[in-house]
């Protein structure tokens, strides 16, 4: 019964001090680096576009490291996307368990018209 309090106890802790550094804002970014967009490649490849004040940077992440592929002013980057909204772990467990609120992305199919070889086809 002591070991149970004690769990109790430390969860509860745990909870209160995470708790109390997202209030205080620990852990969230500052600075000039923001996040523009990330594509993931494989399981352990993705890119990402990183903005570093007036550059952007593509930079490719694997299990051997980063590398810089590209770098170009960020003015270029017409229709960027905005920094992604943090994803609250309730979000990503609700959706898990099936009581999502919010609908899941599918892919749109291309229309045939819009072809860059010119062929109709579907």
């Amino acid at each position: 019964m002591q070991t149970l309090l004690a769990l109790g106890a430390m969860l509860l802790v745990a909870m209160v001090v995470l708790w109390g550094a997202r209030r205080l804002g620990l852990g969230a970014a500052t600075g000039p680096l923001h996040l523009l967009a990330r594509l993931p490649l494989e399981p352990r490849r993705t890119l990402y576009v990183v903005r570093v004040g007036p550059t952007a940077l593509v930079i490719g992440a694997s299990e051997g490291g980063l590398v810089k592929l590209s770098e170009l002013p960020a003015d270029q980057l017409d229709g960027a996307a905005p920094d992604p909204a943090p994803t609250r772990f309730s979000d990503v467990f609700s959706r898990v368990l099936g009581r999502s609120s919010t609908p899941r992305h599918t892919a749109t199919p291309v229309s045939s018209t819009h072809s860059t070889t010119g062929d109709p086809r579907p």
